[in-house]
């Protein structure tokens, strides 16, 4: 199994010009390594045009996020059968999308599967709160966490799972409750 690096999600301000830039700087510098598995998670609008310019020998693209239905009409979701291609990746139960934009435990595990159905990893991020944490409630928390959001995984497609744990209280968020 190879040891992963995930690069965190790219600045929203970053245009076309700016993140095709940056990812030419990137890809200059950046080393190959076998043990190592460089992840970006550049913003949805320019994952398409980054995805003809990457060297998938030195690093990977993630999606920020993805939808669990196939088809249909959804308004402004991406379905992870619209990423296989682009992304290697997707970022799936990222704290935002938990407590910002409220997706359930349901919602995640649907995303999981979605993306393993698609031959996408899925990158399961897991964290407690300031809160949560401070009751001594770390452990059940991410308990529930994983279980839920591996609850429909075989064996098999758990090794294509990337477990993130991110709690909530040490990114820029802050400590939302």
């Amino acid at each position: 199994m190879r040891k992963k690096l995930i690069i965190g999600n790219w600045k929203m301000n970053f245009n076309m010009q700016e993140a095709s830039l940056y990812l030419h700087k990137l890809m200059n510098t950046l080393p190959s390594h076998r043990d190592v598995e460089v992840v970006l998670a550049p913003t949805i609008l320019t994952l398409q045009s980054l995805s003809l310019q990457i060297n998938r020998r030195i690093a990977k693209l993630a999606a920020q996020n993805c939808y669990w239905r196939d088809s249909g009409a959804y308004t402004g979701e991406i379905p992870a059968a619209h990423l296989r291609g682009i992304a290697d990746y997707v970022i799936i139960g990222h704290s935002e999308r938990r407590y910002i934009f409220i997706e359930s435990e349901k919602d995640i595990r649907l995303k999981v599967q979605a993306a393993i159905r698609n031959r996408i990893h899925p990158i399961l991020c897991v964290g407690e709160t300031i809160q949560e944490r401070t009751l001594g409630e770390t452990k059940d928390v991410l308990a529930d966490q994983l279980t839920s959001g591996l609850a429909n995984v075989t064996a098999d497609e758990l090794d294509e799972v990337v477990i993130a744990y991110e709690p909530v209280w040490a990114i820029g968020t802050g400590d939302s409750a």
